[in-house]
């Protein structure tokens, strides 16, 4: 089966960011953390191991880089740590 390359992806996304006007430098690389972080805040698992099989990493500092679901997860109210998070 043929998938398609991270460059044809890339340019396929800034394209249908442009037609919709909202190209502001996103990359397929951001949809990955976001992909991460909406599954795990939204409840869809509590196994990281499946989120990282959904979003192509295979190792276990990479969903912890990139997702920094702890300070989510760890507070009153996802909307007060979602600023604090740097």
């Amino acid at each position: 089966m043929w998938e398609p390359g991270f460059n044809a992806i890339s340019q396929r996304l800034t394209k249908y960011l442009k037609e919709m006007r909202y190209d502001v430098g996103e990359t397929p690389h951001c949809f990955r953390a976001g992909c991460a972080i909406s599954l795990i805040v939204g409840g869809a698992t509590d196994n990281a191991t499946s989120v990282m099989k959904h979003v192509g990493w295979v190792l276990q500092e990479m969903i912890t880089h990139y997702s920094r679901a702890g300070p989510l997860l760890n507070g009153t109210t996802i909307a007060e740590n979602l600023g604090t998070i740097t």
